[in-house]
């Protein structure tokens, strides 16, 4: 998408919708992942996993709220 195309309200909950589900694949591909133990422990996939976890519950939680409040948005209208 170009600079001077218009980006909707439409288009960012398409966009979020993406984004949350690409998230949610990363979350379900680490969750599979060996971690290892004691000494062996992978901490950084630890961090990495956690960090996307946060990183799916927010997006799916801007998405929920965008959903929520669409009439107002395409109005062009601050949620009340």
């Amino acid at each position: 998408m170009s600079a001077d195309q218009e980006y909707t309200v439409d288009d960012i909950i398409g966009d979020l919708s993406d984004l949350h589900g690409l998230l949610e694949a990363v979350r379900v591909f680490l969750d599979g992942m060996d971690y290892g133990v004691g000494k062996e422990r992978n901490h950084q996939l630890d961090r990495v996993a956690s960090l996307t976890s946060i990183a799916s519950r927010f997006s799916k939680q801007i998405l929920e709220l965008t959903d929520a409040n669409y009439r107002q948005l395409k109005a062009g209208r601050a949620a009340e």
